[in-house]
C-alpha cells in the first residue's frame, strides 16, 4: 500500500523447478533444467544412497552450473523436522535424543509414524546443529561452491500448535525457530553476500 510499482508482466517473473530424483540427472535432463529455469531447488531426497543427500545435492548443483553458470541453485532443508535417512547430518541428530521436541509426558512428537521427528529449536545445541548442517552442506562439499543458497521448508512459524506441549512452549518454540532462520541467513551472507535464503511462510532475505 502506498508503494509505486511497475506494471506486472511475465518478463519479470523468475521460473522455478524442483528436482527430487532418487537418482542423478542425466546430462540431457540437467541441460534442459539449467537452460529453461531461473531457479532450481534440489530436494532432500536427491541421490540414491541413504545419508548421501549433501554429496548428491552439491554434485547436482555443479552439474547444472556446467550447463548454465547463471542458473540459481538452492538446496532443500526442512526447518521443522528431520526426514531421517536423507542426509549425513541426520546421523548427528539421531545421536542426540535431547534435541527431539517432546510433549508434557516426555514423548517425542512425530509428523508421520516414527520416522519424522520434530526438532526442539528451544535447545541451543539443536538449533546450532540445524544451522551448521545447512552451512556445512555448502562449505564442506567439494562441489559446494556451486550452491547459491538454501530453500527452507516451513520457514515461518511452526504450522501446528502441537497438542500436549507445556503452556507457552509453542511461543518459545516459534521464537527460537525464528532465531535459527536469521542465523542461517547471516551465515550464508558471510560465505557470499549474494547467497539466498528462500523460505515458504516467511521473508528471510
Amino acid at each position: 500500500v502506498g508503494i509505486d510499482a511497475a506494471p506486472w508482466d511475465w518478463s519479470r517473473t523468475r521460473t522455478w523447478m524442483e528436482v527430487s530424483n532418487y537418482s542423478p540427472m542425466t546430462s540431457d535432463e540437467a541441460h534442459f533444467a539449467a537452460t529453461h529455469y531461473d531457479i532450481i531447488g534440489i530436494g532432500g531426497t536427491f541421490g540414491s544412497a541413504p545419508h548421501h543427500g549433501e554429496v548428491a545435492q552439491a554434485a547436482a548443483a555443479k552439474q547444472l552450473k556446467l550447463h548454465n553458470p547463471n542458473v540459481t541453485v538452492l538446496i532443500y532443508r526442512n526447518s521443522n523436522l528431520v526426514i531421517d535417512g536423507q542426509l549425513q547430518s541426520d546421523l548427528v541428530f539421531d545421536a542426540h535424543p535431547e534435541w527431539l521436541l517432546r510433549n508434557m509426558t516426555g514423548a517425542p512428537i512425530y509428523n508421520s509414524g516414527a520416522t519424522q521427528p520434530f526438532i526442539n529449536f528451544t535447545n541451543p545445541a539443536a538449533r546450532e546443529w540445524w544451522v551448521s548442517s545447512c552451512i556445512d552442506a555448502i562449505t564442506q562439499q567439494p562441489n559446494g561452491s556451486a550452491i547459491d543458497g538454501v530453500w527452507v521448508d516451513g520457514a515461518g512459524d511452526f504450522e501446528v500448535l502441537f497438542q500436549g506441549l507445556a503452556p507457552g512452549q509453542n511461543t518459545l518454540l516459534n521464537a527460537s525457530h525464528a532465531l535459527a532462520m536469521k542465523e542461517l541467513t547471516s551465515r550464508l551472507h558471510a560465505i557470499r553476500p549474494t547467497m539466498i535464503t528462500l523460505g515458504n511462510g516467511a521473508v528471510l532475505s
